[in-house]
């Protein structure tokens, strides 16, 4: 990268510029799976006796089972998107929701004597609160099937399975109303789910996963609304469309870690919301106007850089007070804006697996007024990808008996299985 010296006074492996320090690199993760050595001396006795009792297990279904929340991250967190479908429109529509098997809180026979969706849990006016709304004319069917959310698919009937079962048939039901919680700060808790949607006929649904020559299939729950009329009003349901990631500063910043600018230390933030197959975006303040900087991926806060113990301290190479707080394994470089402010953006993999994974970074500043070093590091930090979950939502306003709609991934009503 243009712009960044060599560290001074150094040699050897430490005589490297700074534009090949923050050169972009690649990671290669190899998982290895060992398996333990078996057993040989187990009797015959045992070895049927432990059958049949696995056997027997997988053959009960799950009869006492307590409330069950769908998608099962969601149980106690509030989905910070509230949903104007199924509800909020005031006409007809078709309504289906996809959850892959992952998303699951049961993995074998359930049975289900009806769904209890909550409410969206806002603090913002007019969202805050909802009338009750009575009746809606709704009827349930529910289905397993090998399709899976991220698959785009506009026909409803592609992703229902063999076992489409039909659990409440034009009824009347009545929306509870919803009170305000105004005056409550950050993000609240969930609602109740106290909106309930009761079965005729319960029924018991298997989403054990489909033994084939070729492995197996696992089995995804189909939720689908059917919305013959409703009256007006708005009336939001909780749904994770819109997740909040968990950030985290870390590291070491000395009070000699300074700019040039206004005598501050370089500050990083990111988004507050990243998704898997999206783009996060690193924002870098204090920057000397059109200097060039580089935002700093890594894989750890705790291992090494330079064949050094993170954090590393700069001092010693005329960075005074500045550290390296991760490992530097990928980077983007840019210059920063006429107010010295600068972004750098990465895209993330997309896949479930992606979910649940923090990336770090630092940003790094040329500043030829700052230090013999020429640079400034600020703090490292963590960003947790928050979503989006294995779920979908096809949908079709208008026409509660549509064949076809439109397609969101990522979306849904959070409901709870009793």
């Amino acid at each position: 990268m243009e712009g960044f010296p060599s560290i001074p006074g150094s040699s050897g492996r430490f005589a490297t510029p700074l534009s090949r320090l923050v050169a972009k690199s690649h990671i290669s993760v190899r998982l290895r799976y060992r398996s333990e050595p078996g057993i040989a001396d187990v009797s015959v006795m045992r070895t049927i006796a432990t059958s049949a009792l696995c056997c027997l297990a997988l053959a009960v279904p799950i009869l006492a089972q307590g409330p069950l929340v769908v998608p099962k991250t969601m149980a106690n967190v509030e989905g910070v998107g509230g949903a104007l479908q199924p509800f909020g429109f005031g006409q007809p529509m078709r309504y289906m929701c996809i959850y892959n098997s992952e998303e699951l809180p049961f993995s074998g026979p359930t049975l289900m004597t009806g769904l209890w969706l909550r409410a969206d849990h806002s603090t913002v006016p007019p969202d805050d609160s909802f009338a009750a709304k009575q009746f809606v004319t709704i009827s349930i069917q529910i289905s397993t099937s090998t399709a899976r959310a991220e698959t785009a698919n506009a026909k409803f009937g592609d992703f229902h399975g063999s076992d489409l079962s039909l659990l409440l048939a034009g009824a009347n039901v009545a929306l509870p109303p919803q009170p305000s919680t105004l005056g409550s700060s950050g993000v609240p808790a969930p609602r109740p789910f106290n909106i309930p949607f009761i079965f005729k006929n319960p029924t018991f649904f298997d989403v054990s996963p489909i033994r084939t020559p070729y492995g197996t299939v696992p089995r995804s729950l189909v939720v689908d609304f059917i919305i013959s009329s409703q009256p007006t009003g708005n009336y939001l349901i909780d749904s994770p469309l819109v997740c909040s990631s968990r950030i985290r500063w870390f590291g070491k910043q000395g009070p000699r870690c300074v700019t040039s600018v206004h005598r501050q230390p370089l500050d990083i933030s990111c988004d507050d919301s990243l998704k898997a197959g999206g783009t996060v975006t690193f924002t870098v303040n204090e920057i000397p106007p059109g200097n060039p900087f580089a935002v700093i991926l890594g894989t750890s806060s705790i291992g090494t850089w330079k064949g050094l113990p993170l954090p590393v301290d700069l001092t010693p190479f005329g960075g005074y007070d500045c550290f390296v707080n991760v490992d530097w394994v990928a980077t983007s470089s840019a210059q920063a804006d006429a107010q010295g402010v600068g972004r750098a953006s990465f895209s993330i993999p997309s896949g479930r697996y992606v979910v649940g994974l923090e990336l770090l970074a630092q940003a790094l500043a040329y500043d030829i007024s700052a230090n013999p070093l020429l640079a400034t590091t600020s703090l490292g930090i963590g960003t947790t990808v928050c979503g989006p979950l294995g779920v979908a939502r096809l949908s079709n306003l208008g026409n509660a008996t549509a064949t076809t709609g439109t397609y969101a991934y990522g979306s849904c009503m959070i409901f709870e299985v009793r």
